[in-house]
């Protein structure tokens, strides 16, 4: 067996690890063969990288070239020298000798400790083989300084990876050096959550194109028709005629459609203010009609149904390389229910509003289904990737069961939330800083920029209302995330701010996270 190296780490929080962690573990060297090494390094690395396709014209040709646009950023970058030991270092003036140390065959254990920060570290890549590559131009001088995105997976363009790096350096030249490389999945703490949430709604106006009118009733004989077949269809049709009835003393009427235009009324989707989602958690979506005339949804007359509700996660990524930059946009579906038949039965006068009565759909038949999955990427922006999301509510509804099922699309932009909440040593540190403006000035920006405002998103077809201000009086539809600034890096170091403890969130990644892990660095 060739000699070889390994990066065992202690993973008493599972596969996830988070700011403020300490991250403990041990390089385990075994060596086959008498070696005479210099340094024994350990690293542990944050990369973003990024690609967007370019089209070139070419007018003198009359043609148009294809090229890809590329560009890197380390935004976390800590070294640990392990070997040789301090005390050997200290000896030599802090200088480490080129000469080497022999270490004879056997099997080394050296124990190593960092601290994950807070916000970004981003710097342009060093070395040998970074300088010599054609892409030089993809290590843009703009950064920005942001809390540390999550990893990123799901996208072929662009992806965010961390890892732990180590390097045994011979002192031979003709001795190619030892080295390793071990990825671990990266989630941030969340900014600080409001104490107190509003209410939010979009809406959509609609008005049914028919009007169900009752034909025939068995109560006190009044206008019942009579019943000659008394077959097994025939029962089948008198009870999916009680059922459209729905509630109460309609329960025995048949109905049949007039087609005319009916009453209007409005179909909401309400959300807490601010708009934020938690990776693991279930939305707290609700629905509900409003109309200002509510005896045309309540008995006699039969309620409105959700027949079937899609509720869809509009992922939306910007990536950005050198001065070009390209959005992507792709759904996940978090729910897709049919056959639910809920009615709206209750019509209650809306507060503060005169004339308007609303109903709510029981969430009770949608609420266990609408969990975030742990494959979602919380809200982020770093310095050329940057990730928004938008949700999407497709219903399809009726008036009473036998009528013609009419499909309403609502949406609003939301930020999602990782599940880790910041501790509150963290919590009092910003609030510190708040109270202290040339603290403030100095440290991170506020913890809400750490995501990226979402575009407006059409929730309405052209023509159609456009989304209703949320209970605040505001009409931003951007989610505020957070309200204070987070500390710097060394303010973290120097500081006592204790890590979390318990376990962490699973965040899963896809497969190829863990791809090609010995070629993330261009840093040899």
């Amino acid at each position: 067996m060739p000699s070889s190296v390994a990066i065992d780490l202690d993973r008493r929080h599972g596969d996830t690890f988070t700011n403020l962690d300490i991250v403990r573990g041990q390089v385990n060297l075994r060596l086959q063969s008498e070696e005479t090494i210099v340094t024994i390094q350990i690293k542990m690395e944050g990369i973003t990288e990024s690609m967007v396709q370019v089209t070139t014209a070419d007018a003198k040709r009359e043609r148009t070239s294809r090229g890809v646009a590329r560009e890197t950023h380390k935004i976390l970058y800590l070294v640990n020298t392990v070997f040789p030991p301090e005390d050997i270092q200290n000896v030599n003036g802090a200088k480490i000798s080129t000469k080497g140390y022999t270490l004879k065959p056997g099997q080394y254990f050296y124990p190593f400790e960092f601290r994950i920060p807070m916000n970004t570290m981003c710097q342009k890549p060093t070395g040998i083989i970074a300088s010599l590559r054609e892409d030089t131009s993809s290590y843009t001088t703009h950064h920005i300084v942001e809390t540390l995105p999550p990893s990123l997976s799901d996208l072929e363009t662009a992806s965010i990876k961390y890892f732990f790096k180590v390097t045994v350096r011979k002192a031979s030249f003709l001795k190619v050096n030892m080295r390793e490389t071990r990825l671990f999945v990266f989630l941030p703490i969340e900014p600080p959550r409001p104490e107190q949430y509003q209410v939010y709604f979009s809406r959509r106006k609609h008005t049914f194109n028919y009007v169900p009118v009752v034909t025939s009733r068995s109560a006190s004989g009044s206008t019942r028709a009579p019943q000659k077949n008394h077959g097994f269809f025939s029962s089948l049709r008198r009870l999916g005629s009680s059922m459209d009835g729905g509630i109460s003393n309609s329960r025995n009427s048949k109905w049949s459609i007039l087609r005319q235009t009916g009453p209007q009324f409005y179909f909401e989707a309400r959300f807490r203010e601010p708009r934020l989602a938690v990776i693991s958690e279930v939305l707290p979506l609700r629905l509900f009609i409003t109309t200002s005339s509510p005896n045309s949804f309540t008995s006699p007359m039969p309620p409105v149904y959700l027949l079937a509700l899609k509720v869809n996660l509009v992922c939306i990524t910007i990536v950005s390389a050198e001065i070009h930059s390209q959005k992507y946009a792709h759904a996940a579906q978090i729910a897709n229910l049919t056959n639910l038949k809920v009615p709206c039965v209750q019509m209650t006068p809306v507060e503060g509003q005169n004339g308007l009565f609303e109903a709510e759909f029981d969430p009770a038949a949608w609420r266990g289904s609408l969990l975030l999955p742990n494959t979602i990427t919380p809200t982020f922006k770093t310095c050329n990737i940057a990730r928004t999301y938008a949700l999407e509510i497709f219903a399809d509804i009726s008036h009473g069961l036998g009528g013609d099922a009419d499909s309403i699309a609502v949406g609003f932009d939301i930020a999602v939330l990782s599940g880790i909440k910041a501790p509150e040593s963290l919590v009092r540190a910003a609030a510190n800083q708040r109270a202290n403006p040339y603290a403030a000035a100095a440290a991170a920006e506020l913890a809400n920029s750490s995501s990226a405002p979402p575009p407006q998103y059409p929730t309405q077809k052209p023509g159609g209302p456009s989304i209703a201000p949320s209970a605040t009086g505001s009409s931003s539809t951007t989610p505020a995330v957070g309200g204070g600034a987070l500390p710097t890096y060394d303010e973290v170091m120097s500081s006592e701010l204790q890590p979390l403890s318990g376990p962490r969130p699973a965040f899963q990644q896809n497969p190829n996270y863990y791809a090609n892990a010995n070629n993330l660095d261009s840093e040899k």
